[in-house]
């Protein structure tokens, strides 16, 4: 029994870490929030993130990098395409969202990131 009670505490912390960890990343209000949603496999974002690290872009613009990994992120990028009137069924990433404007590809992305800078 005195084991129990030792055991118990530390496997619900444990349990609680561990879901704390794997949580989604969930954005509340984002719309002062520039999205960039990514995946890890798509070379297109990691050139966008690489311009937006070198050039500090998160330091002066309000960037909110979502990984799609996630199925809350990825309902949002269909909630924020859908604000565009995209067809949802072949959006792509890297997708930029910010009041009511969507694009999508790297050179676009980061012709409007320089274009915000001015």
């Amino acid at each position: 029994m005195r084991l129990l009670k030792t055991v118990l505490p530390i496997l619900l912390i444990l349990l609680v870490a561990l879901a704390y960890i794997n949580r989604p990343q969930v954005i509340g209000d984002n719309s002062e929030s520039i999205l960039i949603f990514t995946s890890k496999t798509c070379s297109h974002c990691k050139v966008v993130k690489d311009y937006i690290n070198k050039n500090n872009l998160t330091q002066k613009l309000p960037i909110v990098f979502v990984d799609l990994a996630s199925p809350t992120n990825s309902n949002l990028l269909i909630e924020k395409a859908t604000t565009c009137g995209l067809d949802t069924s072949s959006i792509g990433v890297p997708f930029y969202f910010y009041q009511d404007e969507c694009l999508s590809g790297d050179q676009p992305i980061i012709d409007k990131l320089d274009k915000m800078l001015q």
